[in-house]
């Protein structure tokens, strides 16, 4: 055989979901030259052999070739000469289910009379249980595709949990990529990732987590793959302290080094006379402390942080006494400001239950509150609150929906969702453990398998501003992205 090929998988030990790169080396081993196909140019090559070890079943997966591609002459290779080609297995295999698998890549030549073949690359494919899922948007306010990380229950008692980042593509052909295993925790870690400014696209994140008296950070780059060691600082106080999601990663940054995040921390104080917020600026090795400030009241029932386009540092936060909810605004700890530590802008008659907010595209803050609203004597209504902070932090109720719900009946948890154009959607989970999806329309339950999920469930939006998704944790088989009706995300087929 005068072609010899070499694989090398770059990763073999794979989650599900996870992809992994490919290298095969060409060498033509003989004394006469040869014609060799070369991918881009030849999208059939290379062809690859898939068997599945505990079932010993074969599959062949090549890509087709367009019937409007052009075509390219093959390469003419030179006795001796080499040459290193590359391919994402997912690019050409679809996504391996758990288990074991034997691969080989097959090599036509010599206007296919020919034909080569590597040596087999054993893979392992782990199932992945998500939990604790965190979701930003890939670009600042809006987009359509959004990162994730989460903690993965590997279900072997003798393998740790692990912290894991992907990406969401919601949209037409969308699916669950970028998968990046990054760091051993514990099950019970809620991992928090990084946004950037608004309107700024960014492929890297820092990530965050406490545990007991420290916060763990870390950082991601998405083109690359390459993750920071973890580092940690000591928290301020010990009790009643959480992150404020998302993160902020900058877009700039010196070449080869990860640009600079920042992390927003609350903390209640005892007999709720007040709360804390703490910022802390991120580089690798030279975390340091922004400022710090004490504001009125309890603990927030829900706080957020928000970075504008003009890098204005923000966090909007709700705040409930007796029967009134208040929306407040304020500016990070020792950020650049002119804002009073702590703004009031609204107050509503009503009961907290869940929230979500982003920013639009001209940089006002989008928001929503789930509540029980109850007026005079007539029972409890559920409502879905929908408001907006402008440029100029003006805050107005953009619309109430009502939604049809038994008023005896307990919301046992939610989540809210906010698109891009400030159009809400909420999951309403039941005392019965049933989840309810509300599109701002109708109130249906969610369909089939998810309908009584334990995993992890978030709303989001196609192209991030039109028809709701749901984005559903499995048990072994990590993400699925459906429509609210349970079907999938709609597919474009190539003509």
């Amino acid at each position: 055989m005068a072609l010899k090929i070499n694989l090398i998988v770059t990763q073999t030990d794979l989650l599900y979901q996870q992809d992994t790169q490919c290298v095969v080396n060409l060498h033509n081993a003989g004394g006469t030259t040869l014609e060799v196909g070369i991918p881009p140019f030849d999208v059939t090559l290379p062809v690859v052999h898939v068997v599945n070890v505990q079932t010993g079943a074969e599959d062949v997966y090549r890509k087709k070739r367009q019937t409007s591609a052009i075509q390219h002459d093959p390469v003419s290779m030179a006795a001796g000469a080499a040459m290193d080609t590359y391919f994402n297995l997912q690019d050409i295999v679809p996504q391996l289910l758990p288990g074991y698998y034997d691969i080989k890549v097959a090599w036509e030549y010599n206007n296919g009379a020919e034909l080569a073949e590597s040596q087999v690359v054993r893979l392992r494919v782990s199932p992945t249980t998500p939990k604790n899922l965190h979701l930003v948007q890939a670009i600042g306010g809006q987009s359509g595709f959004a990162y994730g990380v989460w903690v993965n229950l590997p279900g072997d008692p003798e393998k740790p949990c692990t912290i894991v980042h992907s990406s969401f593509a919601l949209m037409v052909n969308g699916q669950v990529a970028d998968v990046v295993p990054l760091l051993d925790c514990g099950s019970a870690h809620l991992p928090i990732m990084s946004a950037p400014a608004n309107g700024a696209a960014l492929r890297s994140h820092w990530i965050a987590w406490i545990d007991g008296q420290n916060l763990h950070y870390t950082h991601v780059d998405g083109d690359s793959g390459v993750v920071a060691p973890r580092q940690s600082l000591p928290l301020p106080v010990t009790e009643d302290m959480d992150i404020v999601a998302p993160l902020h990663g900058s877009t700039k940054g010196d070449s080869g080094l990860p640009p600079e995040g920042g992390i927003l921390l609350c903390h209640g104080t005892r007999g709720g006379a007040g709360f804390h917020l703490h910022s802390i600026r991120l580089e690798l090795d030279n975390a340091q402390g922004m400022g710090a400030t004490t504001l009125n009241g309890a603990k927030p029932v829900w706080i957020m942080s928000h970075v504008r386009s003009n890098e204005q540092y923000l966090a909007t936060y709700a705040q409930q006494e007796g029967g009134e909810l208040s929306l407040f605004l304020a500016p990070w700890p020792g950020s650049k400001s002119s804002l009073p530590d702590s703004s009031l802008l609204m107050k509503w008659t009503c009961s907290f239950l869940a929230s979500g907010a982003t920013i639009g595209a001209g940089d006002a803050i989008l928001g929503a509150f789930l509540v029980w609203k109850t007026e005079d004597d007539a029972p409890r209504k559920l409502v879905l609150i929908s408001w907006a902070v402008s440029p100029q932090n003006v805050v107005e109720t953009t619309g109430e929906l009502l939604i049809d719900w038994h008023p005896n009946t307990p919301v046992r948890d939610a989540r809210v969702g906010v698109n891009d154009n400030g159009e809400p959607i909420a999951l309403i989970k039941d005392d019965e453990g049933t989840w309810h999806v509300f599109d701002g329309d109708i109130l249906q339950p969610v369909p089939g398998e998810f309908s009584k999920t334990k995993q992890p469930i978030e709303p989001g939006f196609l192209n991030g501003n039109a028809e709701p998704l749901l984005i559903c944790g499995t048990i072994g088989y990590g993400f699925k992205i459906i429509q609210v009706d349970g079907s999938p995300l709609p597919i474009a087929r190539l003509k």
